[in-house]
């Protein structure tokens, strides 16, 4: 994929967190074409982006200045086309992903 090896040659020359946080959004990109049909993923800016299934949205914020994660929101759709946000979901997938 052309983007993911400038971004690579980008960040060997000049590293950035900046640069870091695009090359981790672009292997998520990929995967996700390749690996999960259905899944859309959406980039509001480098540090937000939101991932859309069927009946489902997880909206990630990653800190600006080290690219770690920094909060997720799990929301999901009820049959009546209403959306309902988890919590608990949306703290478990936290953890796990700080792991």
């Amino acid at each position: 994929m052309f983007a993911l090896a400038a971004l690579q040659v980008l960040q060997q020359h000049t590293p950035s967190v900046d640069t870091a946080v695009r090359m981790f959004a672009v292997q998520i990109q990929k995967y996700c074409i390749e690996k999960l049909p259905g899944l859309s993923i959406f980039f509001s800016s480098p540090t937000e982006f939101t991932l859309c299934g069927t009946a489902f949205v997880v909206d990630i914020h990653l800190a600006p200045s080290t690219g770690s994660l920094q909060s997720l929101k799990f929301s999901y759709a009820l049959p009546d086309g209403t959306t309902v946000d988890d919590l608990r979901l949306s703290q478990f997938l936290l953890n796990q992903l700080q792991l």
